[in-house]
């Protein structure tokens, strides 16, 4: 096992995982630390929605068309080294529940330069018989591009690639962090350790417990949105 790398990232979710793999094909040398394990988190989540037609409204996601092109090459290129099948194309139905929210929905997809077969409107009536039982006032928008992803799956088979590209994984093991004059040491609960240049924290709101000595520490929050600018 190598005793230094550039990057060592603490968190093996979705973040992580992406991370680690996006730096090594940069041909740095990285290593990706969980101890709860792959997926342990918030990541951990049963299934997944590549969905563009964002929040309320379905409105159309930025940069949607580079985001969801990044997004399917990765899912092919996990899969081809998967025996298990962890996504697939389902489509994502978009139902307004009250007028208001339907008008809206409606005038989004009416003004929005939507990509080619991405995204049409139903009526309610069409979108009842489109799915009978479901629960819709005006109508709604079906996205047939739309993919369900299982997760935990998907990540796993993931570290399983990134191990194989050169991604030193360690999880299920405890670790302590020390700082040297230019580097990190990370101490393993089974006595092994490592010397890394950079820390890369990408385990959320567990990042407090390592980070309780620095000044500032993270607010958990739950779907918002923070944008930061400099000065």
């Amino acid at each position: 096992m190598p005793e230094h790398f550039d990057y060592c990232i603490l968190g093996a979710g979705l973040a992580g995982v992406s991370l680690a793999h996006e730096l090594a094909k940069r041909n740095h040398t990285v290593c990706l630390i969980d101890p709860n394990g792959i997926a342990s988190g918030a990541s951990g989540t049963p299934l997944g929605l590549v969905n563009p037609a964002t929040g309320r409204y379905a409105t159309l996601s930025w940069e949607a068309e580079k985001c969801y092109s990044a997004i399917e090459a990765n899912l092919r290129l996990i899969q081809s080294y998967s025996l298990i099948q962890f996504y697939k194309k389902t489509g994502v139905l978009r139902p307004a529940l009250d007028e208001k929210i339907a008008a809206k929905m409606k005038s989004n997809f009416e003004t929005t330069n939507w990509p080619q077969g991405w995204c049409s409107w139903m009526n309610e009536k069409e979108l009842k018989l489109f799915h009978p039982g479901i629960e819709c006032v005006g109508g709604g928008v079906w996205l047939p591009i739309g993919l369900t992803v299982d997760i935990a799956t998907y990540l796993s088979s993931f570290a399983e690639y990134l191990s194989n590209q050169n991604v030193e994984c360690f999880f299920n093991v405890n670790y302590s962090l020390k700082r040297n004059q230019s580097s990190w040491s990370v101490q393993f609960s089974n006595s092994s350790s490592i010397q890394t240049e950079n820390i890369i924290y990408t385990n959320g709101v567990e990042a407090n417990e390592v980070l309780e000595n620095y000044p500032k520490r993270m607010t958990p929050v739950k779907g918002q949105l923070a944008i930061l600018e400099s000065n």
